[in-house]
């Protein structure tokens, strides 16, 4: 009779750590998904932002463009080749920080990627832990209830 009560705990320890992995192998993918998309958001998040910065370096050399002029007209600038060369300059300076934002979302854009697959993998890594874990502790059980006899 001792063997038989032996042989089912060891079953329901086994059913338990069965269910065990099930739920953690369950948790790791929620919590990759859960990550992926805070990299997504805080990518989206960033491209917003450069956006904005866009914009207000296009606005800023309108209006350095325009004043440009406006104090070319008024007599205040020296025109023709001056304000051609104020306007270059103005130019070149947007083209600059245009350039630079579009290097830092590229960077921002890498990092986001790198964050998803390392969560990914290490999700992934969890998994096989509490695989491995499952296995040590149903062959722990089966040794003990074979160990008995």
């Amino acid at each position: 009779m001792g063997a038989s009560i032996a042989i089912g705990l060891a079953l329901v320890s086994v059913a338990a750590t069965v269910y065990s992995i099930d739920q953690q192998q369950d948790a790791a993918q929620e919590a990759a998904k859960a990550n992926k998309k805070n990299q997504q958001l805080q990518q989206k998040k960033a491209n917003v932002a450069t956006a904005r910065e866009r914009a207000k370096q296009v606005r800023q050399s309108r209006i350095a463009r325009a004043s440009a002029l406006a104090q070319s007209q008024s007599g205040e600038a020296t025109g023709g080749s001056g304000l051609a060369g104020v306007q270059a300059n103005i130019g070149g300076a947007a083209a600059r920080s245009a350039s630079f934002l579009n290097k830092n979302q590229e960077i921002s854009s890498e990092i986001s990627n790198l964050n998803i697959k390392s969560s990914s993998k290490v999700a992934k890594l969890q998994s096989n832990a509490a695989v491995g874990a499952g296995i040590a502790s149903v062959a722990n059980t089966a040794s003990g209830v074979f160990g008995e006899e």
